[in-house]
C-alpha cells in the first residue's frame, strides 16, 4: 500500500491530500497560468505539499506552510520544503530571507478568524511588484 493510502487508512487527517495530476485542472491550472517562471513562492496552507511539489518541479523556489502537523510530516518525508506553523500567530513567519514574488492562499482565507490580521502580517513578505493569489471554495458547487 502506498504511503499516502496507508496514512489515510489509519484515519490521519490528510483529507485534503491531492495528487499531482489534479494540478492540471481547475483552480490549480488557473494559478499556474498566472505565475512567471521561475519565481519565489510562499504557499500558505499547503497541507501535504502536492501543489508545492508541482511548483518545485516547474523550477519555482517554493516554501510551504501548514498548521496540520501530520500533513507537514508527510510532505517533509517526501523531501518537500514545508514548515509547520499557524499563520494566525503573528510571529509564525519568522525570517524567510528575501521576499516572495508570489504568496498563495488557496482555500485558506475562509478558515481564518482574522483574515485582515493575516493579510497585514504577510504583506511585508511580498516583493514589489509581488502578487497575492487567493482562491476560495465555490459555494455553488454541489459536492
Amino acid at each position: 500500500m502506498a504511503l499516502d493510502q496507508a496514512l489515510l487508512a489509519q484515519g490521519n487527517e490528510l483529507t485534503y491530500h491531492r495528487n499531482s495530476q489534479q494540478a492540471a485542472c481547475g483552480k490549480y491550472a488557473q494559478v499556474l497560468s498566472r505565475l512567471a517562471t521561475p519565481c519565489r513562492i510562499l504557499e500558505v496552507g499547503c497541507h501535504t505539499g502536492f501543489f508545492t511539489e508541482v511548483l518545485k518541479n516547474l523550477r519555482h523556489e517554493v516554501i510551504g506552510i501548514d498548521c496540520n502537523s501530520q500533513a507537514v510530516q508527510y510532505a517533509q518525508n517526501r523531501g518537500l520544503p514545508v514548515l509547520h506553523a499557524d499563520i494566525e500567530y503573528a510571529g509564525c513567519f519568522g525570517e524567510f530571507g528575501q521576499p516572495f514574488d508570489v504568496i498563495l492562499l488557496m482555500d485558506v482565507i475562509e478558515h481564518l478568524r482574522s483574515p485582515k490580521q493575516v493579510l497585514t502580517s504577510i504583506r511585508p513578505l511580498l516583493t514589489l511588484p509581488g502578487r497575492l493569489l487567493i482562491t476560495v471554495p465555490n459555494v455553488s458547487y454541489w459536492a
